[in-house]
């Protein structure tokens, strides 16, 4: 059989050149690709709370660290319970905290944002400038002596309903290990009780 090299073979096929089963392979798996939807963003999603007034106090006379004992105390409390940890708080910084929160809620009286749902959101303390003072001792020697201070700062803000009902459910939880812990502890008083009262007896018997 005679072939004329000039003419283009036929049977033989470019492996460049797409062919009708890959292209239907290649339809088929942007078919198959799943859909992807937007995310909602973070922006829609319902915020804890919203803050409504801020109050500042810088240069309070006391250290950071005695001031942090109070403000851990009542973040995240309403604030009709920090003022009641606040005012039988004996601790200095109770009584500055106190006015404190007093003005951040002026402030929100002022601004017309004030609402019955208002809670202590953001509240921490900043080291101020410290004041070197010293102290004459014996044999001409000097102590010195740090006057610390501090900035404070209190955010309060309305609260969600799903904010309240996380906070109820911590207290709940609170409690409930606070009752196993005492009940854990009268129970090895018991015990403790009654193996003292039982180990004059054994060492007496014959």
């Amino acid at each position: 059989m005679f072939v004329d090299p000039h003419q283009p073979d036929t049977d033989a096929t470019d492996p460049a050149a797409p062919t009708e089963s890959a292209a239907a392979q290649a339809t088929t798996a942007q078919d198959e690709q799943p859909v992807q939807t937007e995310s909602p963003s973070a922006n829609s999603a319902e915020q804890p709370f919203t803050v409504v007034a801020t109050a500042k106090h810088k240069g309070a006379q006391i250290s950071a660290r005695k001031a942090r004992l109070v403000a851990n105390m009542i973040r995240g409390t309403t604030i009709k319970d920090a003022y009641v940890q606040l005012q039988f708080s004996q601790k200095k910084a109770a009584k500055m905290i106190q006015k404190l929160l007093h003005s951040a809620v002026n402030n929100a009286r002022q601004n017309g944002r004030y609402a019955d749902n208002l809670v202590v959101a953001i509240i921490y303390v900043n080291e101020g400038r410290t004041m070197m003072r010293s102290r004459p001792r014996a044999r001409g020697r000097v102590s010195p002596i740090r006057k610390r201070s501090c900035h404070i700062i209190i955010e309060i803000a309305t609260a969600s309903k799903t904010y309240h009902n996380q906070r109820q459910h911590q207290r709940s939880m609170r409690h409930l290990r606070q009752a196993k812990l005492a009940r854990s502890l009268r129970l090895r008083a018991a015990r403790h009780r009654q193996a003292k009262s039982t180990t004059p007896a054994a060492a007496t018997a014959p």
